[in-house]
């Protein structure tokens, strides 16, 4: 089952891990606590597939790292948005 594994990095900081979705993957990622939560949004991706038609293009996999500051960081520092 070679090719199941997807690594990825983020900037300088070590390498993580994930299964590999079968046209790619969005992940959120909050740099304050450092956790990485996968986005499973099928709209986001066939958006993504569309345009790649639409350039006449094929889009072999992608990967779109959004940086964040998640829920429980902005609780924990009392604010409602990113700073």
């Amino acid at each position: 089952m070679a090719g199941v594994i997807q690594r990825f990095k983020i900037g300088d900081q070590q390498a993580y891990y994930s299964i590999k979705k079968q046209n790619g993957s969005i992940r959120l990622y909050c740099e304050e606590c450092e956790k990485t939560y996968l986005l499973d949004n099928d709209n986001i991706e066939q958006d993504i597939l569309d345009l790649s038609k639409n350039k006449k293009i094929a889009i072999k996999s992608f990967s779109l790292f959004i940086q964040i500051k998640c829920e429980e960081c902005m609780e924990k520092n009392n604010t409602t948005h990113y700073q």
